[in-house]
């Protein structure tokens, strides 16, 4: 139970956040990785690479924000901007970068969706999971007071 409640510590996301952002950019250095897609017999191919950056950018915005917000869980306007910019920022750059690795090419929609993601991600876990059920439905302090009591 120890490892649990070494897991839920806020200050661990910080952590979680950054080995995330590593494991995206050793990916996105991966030479001529293939794209994966579901072929419909009579339609065009869905590329599933775009849900994937959605999703990845999504769970790093997740990680992120439970590592940004203070002892109230909340941040402040101007942080939520900046971590916005960088968020974007860091899905360009990850989406640029790979025009310098073999078989790999800058894709505006891949820059799309990791920008959705994260924006995505930003909303639903400030907003939704934590100012909603944390703090106005203060389920996470009995859930968590439950998993505390038993360590």
């Amino acid at each position: 139970m120890k490892i649990l409640h070494a897991i839920l510590v806020r200050s661990n996301y910080r952590y979680f956040a950054m080995g995330w952002a590593l494991l995206i950019i050793i990916i996105s250095t991966i030479p001529n990785l293939p794209q994966p897609e579901i072929k419909p017999e009579k339609d065009y191919p869905i590329r599933l690479d775009y849900f994937f950056h959605f999703m990845v950018y999504f769970v790093l915005a997740f990680l992120v924000i439970i590592w940004q917000v203070n002892d109230q869980i909340k941040i402040r306007p101007c942080r939520f901007i900046i971590i916005i910019f960088i968020g974007l920022l860091f899905g360009f750059i990850d989406e640029w970068h790979q025009m310098l690795i073999p078989g790999r090419r800058y894709n505006t929609v891949d820059f799309v969706s990791n920008a959705l993601g994260f924006i995505s991600g930003m909303v639903f876990t400030y907003h939704f999971l934590l100012q909603f059920l944390v703090v106005r439905k203060n389920k996470f302090k009995t859930i968590a007071g439950q998993l505390f009591r038993a360590c």
